[in-house]
This record gives structure tokens, sequence and C-alpha cells, in this order.
């Protein structure tokens, strides 16, 4: 382990690939963050209400599929794929740019709000199995 300081600075880029934004892809994230929430929703108003447990069941799963589709195109559109190595001993022959002045994809706040907003809604549906605990113990 070295005592430097790791901040990155000292790679070289050997490859990069910067996405492009895409309509679709906003699209696609919006569509899957909302049916995360309708699936966070499904799941903590059918625990509620008695529902079966194959419609609690599958609004988890779809809500947690969605959220995950979600997560994973936002990120894999919104930031650039780099390959990078440290400087070897012997000079390079070729000078290739630093990995800080590859440039940075701007985020979009919508999306990144949407997201969290489907988290938040998930994680409000599976707080609701809390209530069916019973009284708390105690005066």
């Amino acid at each position: 382990m070295s005592t430097e300081d790791d901040s990155g600075e000292d790679l070289r880029v050997v490859s990069q690939r910067i996405p492009a934004e895409t309509e679709a892809n906003d699209t696609v994230v919006v569509g899957a963050a909302l049916v995360a929430g309708l699936g966070g929703v499904v799941f903590g108003v059918g625990w509620l209400a008695g529902w079966s447990l194959g419609v609690i069941g599958t609004g988890a799963g779809v809500g947690l599929l969605a959220l995950g589709v979600a997560l994973r195109r936002y990120v894999v559109e919104r930031f650039p794929d780099v390959e990078a190595v440290e400087p070897r001993p012997e000079a390079d022959r070729f000078e290739q740019p630093r990995i800080a002045d590859v440039p940075t994809v701007p985020r979009r706040r919508l999306l990144g709000r949407l997201i969290s907003g489907a988290a938040g809604v998930m994680g409000l549906g599976f707080l609701t199995p809390v209530v069916s605990l019973g009284p708390s113990p105690g005066p």
C-alpha cells in the first residue's frame, strides 16, 4: 500500500467512451422509476389492506426490478466509461490525456430525484410490515 496521495491524478487514460444523452434513455429511467414507485405503493397498501401474498410479492418484485433497471440505466448513461492505467517505469511513447482531463457528463436533477423518490416509496412500502408486529413492549 502506497503512502502517497491516491487521488488518481497520475493515471493515464487508455480508452474512454463518453455516452451521448438520449431522450429514449431518459424515458426508460422515468418509466422504470414510476413503475418502481407504483410497486412500492402496491406492496405497502396491499400489506395494510390484507391483500393476497401473490399481489404483495408481485408488487415488491416488480418494484425492485424496475428500481434496478432505473438505477442501471441512469448510471451507465451518465458517467463516462474510462479505462486508465498507472504510469509505468519506462517513459510512455505516446502522450495520453490524464484522467483529470476527461470531460464529465452533466447530470439531470429530475432523473436523480425521480429515482430517489422511487427508492423512498419502495422503502416506505417495506416499512409497512412493522405495523403488524404488535404493540410495543413497556409502559
